[in-house]
């Protein structure tokens, strides 16, 4: 979700001809790239969609990378809950946003962010508030800041418990 122009689908699908990615993004543009990296591969597919309108089947993997502040954080939280539900016994959500906890990490990427997205709203969250909405039940999550360069990134592996 919010695969952007599929680099990391096509990395994915490339690696493993048992493994079927199917990358979203909202940006036409970005899809249109996407779509011309396809070839005759039949193991990856991408499609333009509004994820708050998008019924994935039950899944074993999730990735979501960068794009969760660009919705409301009802629409975050009720999109987590039905990934949940959806992932498979034994599933992983592999998540990466911005971590607003005050730093200058987070006003460097927020200014960037917001330069990028002039007049959109967007819904960023601290370490703590991203792992209050991530604890499910059943849910092991393991977390690592990802401060590359002067961005405030921080990563979420969660693995939905077997059975």
């Amino acid at each position: 979700m919010g695969c952007g122009f599929g680099l990391l689908a096509n990395y994915l699908a490339l690696t493993s001809e048992d493994r079927d990615v199917l990358g979203i993004d909202l940006s036409e543009e970005r899809i249109a790239s996407a779509l011309d990296t396809i070839g005759d591969r039949k193991n990856i597919n991408f499609i333009r969609a509004d994820i708050k309108n998008v019924n994935i089947a039950d899944c074993d993997i999730v990735v979501m990378t960068d794009f969760l502040h660009h919705i409301s954080f009802e629409r975050q939280e009720a999109l987590l809950k039905d990934i949940f539900m959806r992932l498979k016994s034994g599933g992983r959500l592999i998540l990466q946003d911005i971590d607003s906890s005050c730093s200058w990490r987070y006003f460097f990427t927020r200014g960037l962010d917001q330069s990028l997205n002039i007049g959109k709203p967007l819904f960023y969250r601290d370490k703590n508030s991203w792992e209050k909405l991530l604890r499910m039940p059943d849910f092991d999550i393991k977390v690592f800041h990802r401060n590359v360069f002067f961005l405030s990134d921080i990563l979420f592996i969660c693995d939905k418990k077997e059975g």
